[in-house]
């Protein structure tokens, strides 16, 4: 009996050691895969350092070192594969910033904006700057919550269900491009809507084509039709051509689980006849669109 015991003692041991193993050399399995720090290193170089910075992408902590003569550089270290959600990668990142005493310590606020600028979602935390004698160390640790590729891996084609949320979120952005944020004048009930406010619905939305371009690469054009009806206070502006900006501003965007806005057709807008009056209820102006989107299966 007691034999019997010892064992099933001994192979549980046996099995909870294996177990270790597995997590330490799970553990130990140096990461390959930086394409979210060079995407983040890409808008550092570019948009906040103007292509004067040295920077060095790298995935362990060990390759991060100080200038052999003295002169500034920047890690980004990427210790993990990046989770992609639907082509949107997010990771943490850490930074490193060597750089003599002449030179600012990095401004989380411009690397957040730049990030901004091309619809990038990261969060900057600055830690106190080392003296290292003759130069200082500036670390950092990034979020970074939302970036992609030019071209994202998708798991699955889009289908309708991907293709309206994207049509509903154009919707939003046109509403928003012809709603007046200005005080409004006169008293109204609590939760009563003001009269006259913006307003857009989705008439239709469709996969004109689907084509592979080179290197596995597919390009899908989605068309959208909505229906706006831009805010009174606003009239007398230039509100077909705010919508037309509104559409054209998606380049560069993700359309979620559908792929990145390259392309815009030009933006058929039809527009209403005038109202008789500033209150009068009009037709709506009509919002033709055309995004051609590319994305790759992996």
């Amino acid at each position: 009996m007691w034999r019997a015991l010892a064992a099933e003692q001994v192979a549980a041991l046996l099995v909870e050691g294996c177990a270790a193993t597995v997590k330490r050399a799970e553990r130990g399995l140096i990461n390959d895969d930086t394409t979210a720090a060079d995407l983040f290193a890409t808008v550092l170089a570019e948009d906040v350092f103007g292509g004067h910075l040295p920077i060095k992408v790298v995935t362990v902590r060990t390759e991060v070192k100080p200038d052999a003569n003295g002169g500034p550089v920047l890690y980004i270290v990427q210790p993990k594969a990046a989770k992609n959600d639907a082509g949107i990668l997010s990771t943490n990142l850490e930074l490193t910033f060597y750089r003599p005493p002449l030179f600012a310590p990095l401004d989380a606020h411009a690397i957040q904006e730049a990030c901004r600028e091309r619809n990038y979602s990261v969060d900057v935390g600055l830690w106190s700057s080392v003296d290292r004698g003759g130069f200082y160390e500036d670390p950092a640790r990034v979020k970074v919550s939302r970036i992609f590729p030019t071209v994202p891996i998708l798991s699955h084609e889009a289908g309708d269900v991907e293709v309206e949320l994207y049509a509903n979120a154009v919707r939003n952005h046109l509403r928003n491009a012809v709603t007046y944020y200005g005080e409004r004048e006169g008293i109204r009930l609590a939760g009563e809507a003001p009269e006259g406010r913006a307003n857009a619905e989705t008439v239709s939305h469709r996969v004109v084509s689907r084509t592979n371009a080179k290197g596995g690469d597919v390009r899908v054009t989605v068309e959208t039709v909505h229906t706006v009806r831009p805010d009174v206070l606003l009239m007398g502006q230039p509100v077909a051509e705010m919508m037309r900006e509104a559409i054209r501003q998606q380049v560069g965007t993700m359309a979620n689980n559908i792929g990145r806005v390259v392309s815009i057709d030009p933006v058929d807008v039809k527009v209403p006849g005038l109202p008789s009056s500033r209150y009068a209820d009009t037709r709506p102006f009509e919002v033709t669109a055309h995004f051609g989107i590319m994305y790759r299966i992996g």
